[in-house]
């Protein structure tokens, strides 16, 4: 799935690609895992917390979910996945 974000002209300011997964891997949308995949920001856009406002727009539009997987590969090809808690990420929003 994808999410975007635009700005007040309509512009594209940011794509974030997702998958919801049940607890055995499968795609499904009543799924307790998210995968997000790519996250690319608009460079006129970075460091405006858009990171943050994704993962808690995925985190309200889906409650089910208890865990994040999180790749940029594109950006850190280096890193492996990193993998959050739900009560983790809760407390990384509100800082």
């Amino acid at each position: 799935m994808i999410e975007v974000l635009r700005d007040r002209d309509k512009r594209l300011t940011a794509v974030c690609e997702y998958l919801i997964l049940t607890e055995d891997g499968h795609l499904h949308n009543d799924g307790t895992k998210i995968f997000i995949g790519e996250l690319e920001i608009n460079p006129e856009h970075r460091g405006k917390g858009l990171v943050k406002y994704f993962i808690k727009t995925l985190m309200d539009k889906y409650p089910k979910i208890d865990k994040c997987f999180f790749v940029r590969k594109r950006k850190y090809p280096d890193r492996d996945c990193r993998m959050w808690t739900r009560k983790k990420l809760e407390i990384l929003l509100r800082g």
